[in-house]
């Protein structure tokens, strides 16, 4: 099993940062999807891959994750969770 850990949560597609790809992480993409991070509802733990705005990429990232639990020690920080 491949783990992409990023600089911004913990393991990408982990928005919770509780270690699992699942459907609570879906609920954190949800209520930033289509934000951007000059937009008071963006969450920087749903970002996945970094790039200031919550979208498909970040979307994509989590399917291809999903069901998935971190097997390495993380290297981001989660800030909301």
């Amino acid at each position: 099993m491949k783990t992409t850990t990023l600089g911004i949560g913990p393991t990408a597609g982990d928005g919770n940062c509780d270690g699992l790809m699942d459907i609570s992480d879906m609920l954190v993409l949800r209520q930033s999807y289509g934000m951007s991070s000059d937009q008071p509802d963006y969450d920087q733990d749903a970002d996945f891959n970094g790039d200031t705005i919550v979208d498909i990429v970040d979307f994509l990232t989590l399917k291809n994750t999903f069901g998935r639990s971190a097997i390495s020690t993380p290297t981001g920080v989660c800030v909301n969770h």
